[in-house]
């Protein structure tokens, strides 16, 4: 029985056509079928009857000549596109009926055994030079397999040839300057120059578009067409052209892939597929690095975006399963790059720099020194904060506070009648003037940059290949930080034997991270220092200005410094620029497979990856830096005696995580007659994940020396110091201080899984998938009812565009039907509970000399298990009018059960809650991809790819307690029968036109301005969710000539965020407020113009300044959409001219330019960005405008 092979084009559809495409995998297998099948010959002197054919495509008619015949034809379908031929022939040989069709056109056939080739006719063109050369050569894949009907054309004219069987060519060529052109539908088109060469051997790389892809899964590659599960597979150039700019590999998969949502907001999870899945376990997918499962911080820090060959999403249950209790969250599949068997080596550098500049403050919406000194000027009230109160009141005695801020000096002055009024105007004048912030953005904030550059080498011969490339990448941060990255990837494959192969990958990183610290006494936190819009760190000269008066009681330093002999003056800047923090990391990464051949269509496949990671950080604040002063005056008594010694403060943190992976399973691959396929495999897996991390503090250090100086920190710890010139908290009369600290932890995770699944496919068009996974681990409970549960999928494909009702629609060139259903889970994360009692070991000087305490931080819980989620999936995958338009559309329903969450026990038993598998979340949506070859042509193309992406989730149970009051819903997130992020609402009833104060609806329609009127929950109503349902992206891309133009909008659409809004209604101006300040209700009438609240006296009995934040804060009125479409990239390239690289001795050079975030359309109508802003609690966070990049990329 004779085999077809069906031309080389993308509707192959028989069973030689299917081994092709999966040539990557499992050539073994193909190489070994090929030999052991035979086929009966035919001559070309065979009979064929009744052929008409009218104005048809030429690649049809030699398909139906091919049905009529037991030859199979090969041929370029780019070649022969665009040419229509008609016959009428009512008997003829094979021979007189391929003269007929091809009559008149510029190709002719060869036969060789079993095959007919059809190519471009060889032609004498007219000379270029005098001189006429032989080129000679031969055109493989990637593994070394030749070619057959390789188009190999001189560029800029028709003259050319096809390779023969053996993946052969031979022509004639006049001339040094040409360029050769090789293009096989399935690969990427490769051009050579030709130089001085006369023997050209090309090495053609598959091209994932054109060969309808193939799923990596982890365990196993597999045409997706053969594949039941939801996929989403990026290109790694697609995936390169944005990374490279945004500093993160990940990252530039934003609106590649329907389904998958990278959140850049300042809230919420970075990375979800089909929605949030869980409430308190891990949320995240799993990634997967070639084939085995790596930490997030593995995938940022050791991979390079240049590195990577392609990522594939598994998205159902069909898809994910078989990654068993980990794959509930979807899975992502990275594969990097491996060399070109039969390669010379090739250089490929690629660097670019993306500017991004400083953070937009104006955005903040923060008063600016105008407007702050005139509103402070507006509101002061020296008869209710009269100079006594505020000079003895509980702030008064607390260093931490001045007395009276710059700001109000002026005015008590005048008020008292120390100064004129002119005298007060001056003043407030000159401090209106300053611009602290510009002062601050000097002293201690910088322009943000980000650069990367790599270089690879790559290359092979018939046994061996490799890839070994450098990465460096330097980020300049907004304030002064640096960071500098190395990375080194090394990856080969060597056919040891004829049955055995062996494949090594080493990825090995090391990063720097160099910044400074603002004073530790504020907690790290850089408000302080801009709270006051007018401060400032220099006066007029230039000269230093102390910090201290802005927020510092001036008596009390005076005094402190008298008593303790220790200088209290802040210089923010010289503490910035002494203080240090340094840190570092190192990665590694192992790998290490061998496949052996066992027999026909089995092969056995081992895996052991080891991966390390070590961080060290060093944060260190010098003796005479402002919180260490400030420090040894807390520890020195009024006696003048010091507890704390001289020097400065030293904090190591140590972290490190070592794990490893070994596997093992046996895969079978094999056609059985003409229409049988099966592929199978039965693995078992077990791994081991260990994170510790190691934690010293020590005062009194020197970072010159290495040494610290000793005191006894158990009396200041335990006794304190009595009667101090300073207290930690006014009144209390002394400080304690915690110890010198020296303290580790450490966290063991193991996995045992067996797993296996099996892909049978008939004729080409029907497929069934199963697969099961088996997880042990030492997270879930020992309860033996709960342990060894089964993860399993089923799916079945129907490819239709094969079946015979569909022939003749030429419109549809692929139909293929997908129906998926199976389970996959998601374990807990470490020390959440467990079978046993978690014990942790405590320190306390109180009971120290009894030794180290212990006590039970999480109970037990033998029933504990891991969270189930159980999917359906319907999907379809089309193209249309020869694949110029194609999509894919998945329908999905998740529903996960077993929720983890904190559910409230009996407080008898010791513990008000203990982690339960309480609870059920579904999710519910529908993806769809679309891509659009709009115009294609020789010197101009248009394409459009839209990724839009539906996501609908709700928790429908949750067995816990439901808030205790209104109040409590409003800060709720969980909520049973709403989504995840859910928000929830006063109901506004106005401002009160006679005081301002802000009303509310209860459940009964009553007007109420108080919180405890709030009678029952459902006066505070669901308003939506802060998770968009509606997310996605559209981009163009054109292309004219050698120039490239493209740009992408991503979108994120339907979901609520809650406004920013003042928050100050009472007290005096301390610090800069919102600017919706100024727009507060100052007299009756103003609550027909103003939602704001009024200012209130804080002596005014009838109004609680709770009251008025919360009800106005938590009102449905500010509750804004936080829907945005953004101009996410813009870019611009060029491909320089082939004689250009030659001068250079370079195959491609490509130039090009980017704008990021050009554009953004926000439908808050509020100037909020949404992605600079927390969408629960209502706060703007740094924001940065457009930042522009250039790159460029240069192949040896």
């Amino acid at each position: 029985m004779k085999k077809k092979l069906t031309h080389l084009i993308p509707n192959w559809d028989r069973a030689k056509t299917r081994q092709w495409l999966m040539r990557l995998t499992v050539l073994k297998m193909i190489l070994l079928m090929s030999l052991l099948t035979t086929y009966a010959r035919v001559n070309s002197q065979m009979i064929i009857s009744n052929l008409k054919l009218e104005e048809v495509e030429l690649s049809d008619a030699l398909e139906k000549i091919e049905e009529l015949t037991d030859y199979d034809f090969v041929f370029s379908y780019n070649d022969v596109k665009g040419y229509l031929v008609s016959v009428d022939l009512e008997s003829s040989t094979l021979e007189e009926c391929l003269h007929e069709v091809l009559k008149g056109l510029p190709f002719e056939y060869t036969t060789k055994e079993d095959l007919v080739i059809v190519s471009y006719k060889k032609a004498n063109p007219k000379p270029i030079q005098k001189e006429k050369k032989q080129i000679n050569g031969k055109v493989t894949d990637e593994r070394g397999v030749p070619l057959p009907g390789v188009s190999v054309v001189v560029k800029g004219t028709t003259y050319g040839i096809s390779t023969d069987i053996d993946g052969n060519y031979s022509l004639e060529f006049s001339g040094n300057n040409g360029v050769l052109v090789f293009s096989f539908v399935g690969m990427q088109t490769r051009e050579i120059f030709v130089n001085d060469q006369s023997v050209i051997n090309a090495v053609l790389i598959e091209n994932q578009s054109q060969l309808g892809e193939v799923v990596v899964t982890g365990y196993q590659t597999i045409s997706r067409e053969r594949s039941a599960g939801s996929f989403e597979i990026v290109n790694g150039e697609s995936l390169q052209e944005k990374a490279k700019v945004r500093g993160s590999v990940l990252d530039g998969l934003e609106g590649l892939a329907a389904g998958l949502s990278v959140n850049m907001s300042s809230e919420g999870d970075k990375y979800l597929i089909r929605g949030t899945n869980s409430i308190n376990s891990n949320r995240s997918p799993l990634f997967v690095v070639d084939g085995v499962s790596v930490p997030l911080d593995m995938v940022e820090g050791m991979l390079n975006a240049n590195d990577i060959k392609s990522v594939s999403l598994l998205k159902d249950a069909t898809a994910a399963s078989i990654w068993g209790s980990r794959a509930a969250n979807g899975v992502v599949v990275i594969t990097t790059k491996n060399g070109v068997r039969n390669e010379k080596l090739k250089i490929s550098y690629n660097g670019s720099y993306s500017f991004k500049g400083m953070p937009d403050y104006s955005y903040m919406d923060q008063m600016d020194s105008k407007m702050f000194i005139r509103t402070a000027a507006e509101i002061f009230n020296p008869e209710t904060y009269t100079s006594d109160i505020v000079n003895n009141s509980t702030y008064g005695g607390n260093i931490y506070f001045p007395n009276i801020y710059p700001h109000e000096l002026p005015l008590y002055r005048y008020y008292n009648g120390e100064i004129s009024l002119a005298e007060r105007d001056a003043a407030l004048e000159k401090l209106a003037s300053r611009n602290g912030r510009k002062e601050y953005e000097k002293n201690f904030m910088s322009n943000s940059y980000l650069t990367n550059q790599s270089v690879s080498f790559s290359g092979g011969n018939n046994n061996h290949d490799f890839y070994v490339s450098l990465g460096y990448q330097g980020e300049q941060g907004s304030l002064k930080n640096k960071t500098d990255e190395f990375k080194v990837n090394i990856r080969e494959n060597i056919n040891v034997a004829k049955w055995m192969k062996l494949d090594l990958t080493l990825n090995t990183s090391y990063s720097k991270d160099d910044s400074h610290l603002f004073s530790e006494t504020w907690d790290q936190s850089t408000n302080y220092l801009t709270n006051l819009p007018y401060a400032a760190f220099h006066d007029t000269e230039g000269n230093p200005l102390s910090f201290s008066r802005y927020i510092m009681n001036e008596n009390i330093q005076d005094q402190a410094e008298a008593l303790s002999g220790q200088n209290l003056d802040y210089f923010p800047i010289d503490d910035y620029n002494k203080s240090t923090n340094e840190a570092t990391g190192r990665n590694l990464r192992a790998s290490v497979g061998v496949t052996i051949d066992l027999f026909k269509g089995l092969k056995y496949e081992g895996r052991f990856q080891y991966y390390s990671s070590n961080s060290n950080s060093e944060q260190y604040y010098p003796s005479e830096t402002f919180g260490v002063r400030l420090e040894r005056a807390y520890g020195t008594a009024m006696d003048g005696t010091a507890y704390l010694p001289r020097g400065g403060h030293f904090t190591m943190q140590d972290g490190y995580t070592d794990s490893y992976t070994i596997r093992n399973q046996f895969s079978y691959d094999n056609m059985l007659g003409e229409k049988h396929q099966i592929t199978a495999l039965l693995g078992s897996e077990i791994s081991q994940n260990k994170i510790g991390s190691h934690t010293s503090f020590q005062r009194g250090y020197d970072k010159q020396t290495m040494q610290g100086i000793f005191y006894n920190d158990y009396v200041l710890n335990v006794d304190g110091v009595e009667n101090p010139v300073l207290d930690q908290i006014p009144g209390q009369g002394i400080n304690s201080f915690e110890p010198n600290t020296n303290t580790q932890a450490e966290v063991l995770l193991r996995y045992t899984s067996f797993y296996s699944n099996a892909a049978y496919t008939y004729n080409d068009k029907y497929s069934l998938n199963a697969s099961i996974r088996v997880d042990q681990s030492n997270l879930f409970g020992s309860d033996p009812s709960l342990n060894f549960k089964p993860i399993w999928s089923l799916g079945t494909a129907w490819n239709m565009a094969k079946e015979d009702f569909m022939k003749n629609i030429n419109s549809v060139n692929n139909l293929n039907l997908r129906l998926s259903y199976g389970f996959s889970g998601n374990s807990p994360d470490p020390g959440l509970g467990g079978p046993f009692n978690i014990i942790a070991a405590q320190t306390d000087p109180a009971y120290s000399e009894f030794g180290l305490g212990y006590q039970v931080s999480t109970p037990s819980n033998d029933k504990l298990t891991w969270e189930k989620t159980r999917t359906w999936n319907f999907g379809l995958d089309f193209s249309m009018f020869k694949n110029q338009f194609s999509g894919t559309i998945d329908v999905y329903d998740k529903k996960t059960t077993d929720l983890l969450a904190y559910n409230p026990i009996n407080p008898t038993t010791g513990y008000t809650s203990v982690l339960s598998n309480v609870g059920t979340l579904t999710n519910k949506g529908f993806e769809v991809s679309l891509r659009s070859q709009n115009i294609a042509s020789a010197d101009f193309s248009w394409e459009t790819n839209l990724v839009l992406s539906y996501n609908k989730n709700k928790l429908s149970k949750m067995y816990v307690e439901p808030p205790s009051s209104p109040y409590n819903k409003i800060d709720q997130t969980y909520s049973e029968g709403n989504p995840i992020g859910a928000l929830f609402a006063y109901r506004w009833a106005g401002l009160d036109g006679q005081n301002g104060s802000p009303a509310v609806y209860n459940s009964q329609g009553d007007i109420v301005s108080s919180v405890e009127d709030i009678d029952t929950e459902s006066a505070v109503p669901y308003q939506g969710t802060t998770v968009a349902p509606w997310y996605g992206s559209l981009s163009n891309l054109f292309q004219y000539k050698n120039f490239e133009l493209s740009f992408m909008f991503i979108y994120n659409l339907g979901n609520k965020m809650r406004n920013d809004v003042n928050n100050q209604f009472t007290y005096r101006l301390t610090e800069s407020v919102h600017k919706d300040f100024d727009k507060r209700w100052r007299k009756p009438g103003d609550e027909l113009i103003t939602n704001v609240p009024a200012y209130y006296d804080q002596n005014n009995a009838d109004v609680n300044e709770t009251d008025i934040a919360y009800l106005y804060k938590y009102a449905d009125i500010n509750i804004l959409d936080a829907s945005y479409i953004k101009l996410r990239d813009l870019s611009l390239s060029y491909n320089f001219p082939q004689k250009v690289c030659h001068s250079i001795r370079a195959e491609r050079i490509k130039f090009g330019v980017q704008v990021t975030n050009l554009l953004t359309i926000a439908f808050n109508g509020e100037g909020i960005d949404p992605e600079a802003f927390y969408l629960s609690s209502g706060a703007r966070s740094e924001r940065f405008g457009p930042s522009f990049s250039a790159n460029l990329s240069i192949d040896f």
